[in-house]
C-alpha cells in the first residue's frame, strides 16, 4: 500500500492512519543463522464523529418526545445532555435511552429551550444543538371551555397510588369531555 514504507534501521511507518489499521504487527528480522521475532499491538483511538444529530422539534404540553444523538469514536464516547447551560439529571421526566438519546416525558412549558449533545472520549468531543418549542393549546372548536371539575378529592390508596374523584363541571358547555389529570412533586415547577 502507498501509505505504509518500510524505513531504514527497519521502522514501519504508516501514513493517513485509519480505524482499520488498529491490530497485531510482527516484525521479523533473518540474518541468516536465526530468525528472531517482536510483535507490537496499534491501538488506533477515533475521536467522537455524529451518525445521528438532535433535530429541532416542536410539541404540544403533555407530549412525550424524544432527542436522538448517535455517536461513534474509539474509545467508546460518554453522552451527556445540557439544557440551556444546564447538565440534565434523569428523571422520572428526562430519561436517557440507550445511553445516548434524550426522552422529555409530559412536557411542560419549561421545558422548551436549547437542548445540547455532548459527546466526548479521550481524544476529542464533538456536540450538536436543538431547540424545543412548545406549541400553543390549538383553538377548541364548538365554543367556550368547560369549568374546573367540582369535589375533586385526593384517596390514598398506598404509597404509591392515590385515586382522583371529582363531579362534572357546573358548566360543562355540552356532553363530551374528557379530563387530563397531571401531577407534580411538591416545590417542582414539572
Amino acid at each position: 500500500s502507498d501509505r505504509l514504507a518500510l524505513l531504514a534501521g527497519g521502522s514501519l511507518q504508516i501514513s493517513n492512519l485509519t480505524e482499520e489499521d488498529a491490530g497485531i504487527y510482527t516484525c521479523t528480522a533473518d540474518n541468516g543463522n536465526q530468525t528472531i521475532q517482536a510483535q507490537a499491538e496499534l491501538i488506533v483511538q477515533v475521536p467522537p464523529v455524529f451518525n445521528v444529530k438532535p433535530s429541532n422539534t416542536h410539541a404540544h404540553e403533555s407530549m412525550d418526545i424524544v432527542f436522538e444523538c448517535e455517536v461513534s469514536g474509539k474509545p467508546t464516547p460518554a453522552v451527556k445532555w445540557v439544557k440551556n447551560g444546564d447538565m440534565v439529571i434523569p428523571s422520572d421526566y428526562f430519561k436517557i435511552v440507550d445511553d445516548h438519546d434524550l426522552q422529555v416525558l409530559g412536557l411542560v412549558r419549561s421545558d422548551e429551550g436549547f437542548y445540547q449533545c455532548i459527546a466526548e472520549n479521550e481524544v476529542g468531543n464533538v456536540q450538536a444543538a436543538a431547540q424545543l418549542i412548545i406549541l400553543e393549546p390549538a383553538a377548541t372548536p364548538g365554543g367556550p371551555l368547560p369549568s374546573s371539575p367540582r369535589d375533586v378529592v385526593a384517596s390514598l390508596v398506598s404509597t404509591r397510588f392515590i385515586k382522583l374523584t371529582w363531579r362534572v363541571p357546573a358548566d360543562a358547555h355540552g356532553e363530551n369531555l374528557t379530563y387530563q389529570v397531571y401531577y407534580s412533586k411538591e416545590g417542582m415547577n414539572r
